[in-house]
């Protein structure tokens, strides 16, 4: 019965190292270096796909992504103090932990983005 065992261990690790070693690769050389920052999402390689899909023909940049970006922008423009670096008593963040009607970090994201993307250079400038 011991025998018996023995050998059904060895043909379940036989076949557990066969499962295991025919779907694990072991790469022949080290891998390369990043040279570029690994875990941004948009990198300059991706900037001429998105630019171009950034145009009128697309309704959802043209009825979504840039009236939502110009309505934030006028937004921000009227609610904050650029001289300064201060909102105005109109800008609804406090930096609690909290839900808030004026998310800053989320503006940030967007404005960053279009200055990625906005197929208007002087835009992406601004």
């Amino acid at each position: 019965m011991i025998r018996q065992k023995s050998l059904i261990f060895q043909v379940l690790g036989s076949l557990a190292f066969g499962l295991l070693g025919a779907t694990c690769h072991i790469p022949s050389a080290w891998a390369v270096p990043v040279t570029t920052h690994p875990r941004l999402w948009v990198t300059q390689a991706d900037l001429p796909r998105l630019r171009s899909w950034a145009s009128s023909s697309n309704p959802m940049y043209a009825k979504a992504l840039q009236p939502t970006a110009a309505a934030g922008l006028q937004h921000a423009n009227a609610c904050w103090n650029w001289t300064t670096g201060k909102p105005l008593s109109c800008w609804h963040d406090t930096g609690s932990t909290n839900w808030e009607t004026d998310d800053t970090e989320a503006y940030a994201e967007m404005f960053a983005f279009m200055s990625l993307v906005d197929p208007s250079a002087q835009n992406r400038q601004t």
